[in-house]
């Protein structure tokens, strides 16, 4: 219970010089809702275009492909406000010698290395997205059962995320120019905007087993979607989730080892 007191007492600490910080750039904000609106119409008007040539993509009709939109950028901009700014710093701290620092602080530096940043321009673009994803579900009878898997296999994606993240974050420690692979893995998270049928069985196999995106946002949406929900699916995600976090933990340690090793 006290761990988790300081753990709390220095989220807060963090979270209010985060959000001091990003209240002296609120232009930011503004930027960055249009930048994300931009491209959320681009990629409206395309589905829109599509669409007008054939009735379906891979099965998928316009409002079930919609909240497999939102959902997917749902995901992406809580990452954003919660860990990807903490963890893209990791990078840089290794860079400039920062890491005894962090290990100086009197909780775990796993822990501060994913609470020290949040950022908030992720808001605004959200409530976007919200008012996509409630439009495109207006014509579907969800119970509160759909609702309850909707929401604890979106978190469990979320949790994925924030490990395959971490993941490639932490190899940081052996691969200097370690932010061209996290580049790489938010550009793959694009591909979750399309169904699972959409893609050979190669990359489905890769994208689930290999490098779980496809889980992230495919799982809570088709669990809104009664006909296409699969509850093997739900069981690898939860699977995944652990392995990752054990996967993580691991690499976690021998990069601290590592470190140790080298700056000795």
């Amino acid at each position: 219970v006290i761990k988790l007191k300081r753990i709390a007492l220095l989220y807060k600490a963090f979270f209010r010089v985060n959000i001091l910080n990003s209240l002296e750039y609120r232009t930011d904000y503004l930027v960055t809702f249009i930048a994300t609106s931009t491209y959320t119409m681009g990629y409206l008007l395309f589905l829109d275009a599509v669409l007008r040539q054939v009735p379906e993509v891979a099965g998928w009709k316009f409002d079930q492909l919609l909240i497999l939109f939102s959902v997917n950028q749902l995901i992406y901009y809580l990452s954003w406000g919660l860990f990807r700014d903490s963890l893209h710093q990791l990078p840089i701290d290794i860079k400039n010698g920062n890491i005894d620092k962090l290990l100086k602080l009197p909780i775990p530096m796993k822990l501060s290395t994913t609470i020290r940043g949040q950022s908030f321009d992720f808001i605004f673009p959200s409530f976007l997205q919200i008012s996509i994803f409630i439009y495109a579900i207006r014509g579907l009878t969800i119970s509160y059962g759909q609702w309850t898997v909707f929401g604890v296999m979106f978190i469990i994606g979320l949790i994925i995320f924030y490990y395959l993240v971490h993941i490639v974050t932490v190899m940081s420690f052996w691969i200097i120019e370690s932010e061209d692979l996290i580049g790489i893995l938010e550009e793959m998270l694009d591909y979750t905007r399309y169904p699972l049928s959409f893609f050979p069985k190669p990359i489905v196999t890769f994208f689930i087993f290999i490098v779980p995106l496809l889980l992230i946002v495919y799982v809570p949406t088709s669990a809104l979607l009664t006909n296409l929900f699969d509850w093997k699916l739900a069981g690898i995600a939860f699977v995944m989730c652990i392995l990752l976090k054990l996967f993580s933990d691991f690499l976690w340690k021998k990069a601290l080892q590592y470190y140790s090793g080298v700056s000795s």
